[in-house]
């Protein structure tokens, strides 16, 4: 199954930046801490995150620094899934740490990389990739280093096509500021491509731009002196199992969204989601991503991605997450998660209360300038209706001939 709908896309965005402002979610900024009434979500948070697309109060303070925004709307899912959770340099640096070959990553200096603000803006660029740029230096030299990060979802011909697009505007963009600088180093920055795929068959295409000519071994080496030629660093999760991406040394929100988009969209033979059935072994990764920081929102947001993805009931993935969080809860940590569902339940209580309020200050005003001042009677009525009740009679105050036909019309 594969999901391309931009409302889904664009419901996870506005889940992921409600309450922060479209901030970066800084979900691996912090170390974890020892578990606390503000530190994670509660058991409500988990069986209820499917149900409510409305935004429920920030409980952890969020990372002001702001993403780079993607130069279009991102349109599927996965993107947006991949995009605001790798903007993170903490968690980008991660991902990067663990593909790149070692040599390399040796040499980059990782505590000053930082998401790059130069965006890509190719009016042929697929919506089906997410571009997240980044820049650095390399440890002991004046050498600027360029990490592209992209991840695409399904398999596509000339996959590598995309990522030179991307070096020439970058280094096109260079060029111009180094001209207009007056700088007569002509030096460009070096560009590593990471791409991070996940699709039904798997990567299938060229792990070198030069084997896209279909030269035979004399010709390449004859020609390959002369024609592009690049390769990339490949992070295939297609066909990774859990074991391996739970040993993946990268944080746990990290771990979770590959899982989701490893597996969200594989359906067994049975019919089940494969996801379902594989969920028990990430119960030690879910209690560390909710004893995190931003622990709730971060599995607010795979509960959403996965809902919105997978061939999957509302009531499995709430259920299954259920009863598996909940079996494996020390008791102080179910002592804190009642608290917090009733902190919740007392919060939306008090939402209610404040929208019956309005709603019923509104319809007095109405009433009051159609038919002049009310009758305790009337005040009374309304004082006791309900929100249904307040809609119903709103709609018929420009209609009535009298109070009483508003108050209580058919």
């Amino acid at each position: 199954m594969r999901l391309g709908e931009s409302n889904d896309s664009l419901h996870i965005a506005r889940l992921i930046s409600s309450g922060c402002g479209g901030s970066s979610l800084g979900f691996g900024s912090a170390p974890f801490s020892r578990v606390t009434t503000t530190s994670f979500s509660s058991k409500f948070f988990l069986t209820s995150f499917i149900l409510r697309a409305k935004p429920v109060p920030v409980m952890a303070n969020l990372d002001d620094k702001e993403p780079v925004a993607p130069e279009k709307p991102l349109a599927t899912p996965h993107d947006t899934y991949v995009y605001k959770m790798l903007s993170d340099p903490a968690l980008a640096a991660a991902e990067f740490k663990h593909v790149l070959p070692k040599e390399i990553g040796a040499e980059i200096e990782w505590d000053i990389l930082e998401q790059d603000t130069n965006r890509f803006s190719d009016e042929n660029l697929d919506n089906h990739y997410t571009d997240l740029l980044f820049k650095t230096k390399l440890r002991g030299r004046p050498i600027k280093l360029r990490l592209l990060l992209e991840h695409s979802s399904y398999d596509k011909p000339f996959e590598l096509l995309q990522a030179l697009r991307y070096q020439v505007e970058q280094w096109e963009r260079e060029s111009k500021e180094k001209k207009e600088a007056k700088d007569k180093q002509h030096r460009l920055t070096p560009i590593i491509t990471v791409i991070l795929h996940h699709s039904e068959t798997g990567w299938r295409g060229r792990p070198r731009f030069v084997e896209y000519f279909g030269l035979d071994e004399d010709l390449a080496r004859l020609l390959k002196p002369f024609v592009v030629d690049f390769g990339i660093v490949l992070d295939d999760i297609s066909k990774v199992n859990t074991e391996a991406l739970i040993q993946r040394p990268v944080q746990p929100t990290v771990k979770l969204m590959l899982f989701a988009l490893r597996f969200a969209r594989d359906v067994a033979r049975n019919g089940r989601t494969v996801l379902l059935d594989e969920l028990p072994k990430m119960v030690p990764v879910i209690e560390e991503v909710l004893q995190g920081p931003n622990g709730w929102l971060a599995m607010r947001v795979f509960l959403v991605y996965v809902k919105a993805v997978a061939k999957v009931s509302e009531a499995d993935v709430q259920t299954s997450l259920q009863e598996l969080i909940e079996s494996r809860l020390h008791p102080e940590m179910l002592a804190a998660f009642k608290q917090l569902e009733e902190a919740q339940r007392a919060y939306r209580e008090g939402q209610r209360k404040g929208e019956l309020k309005g709603e019923r200050a509104v319809l007095t005003r109405l009433l009051t300038q159609r038919f002049g001042g009310l009758t305790p009677a009337a005040v009374a009525r309304l004082e006791s209706a309900t929100l249904a009740e307040l809609d119903a009679m709103t709609l018929r105050v420009f209609t009535a001939a009298t109070v009483d036909e508003v108050l209580g019309g058919p």
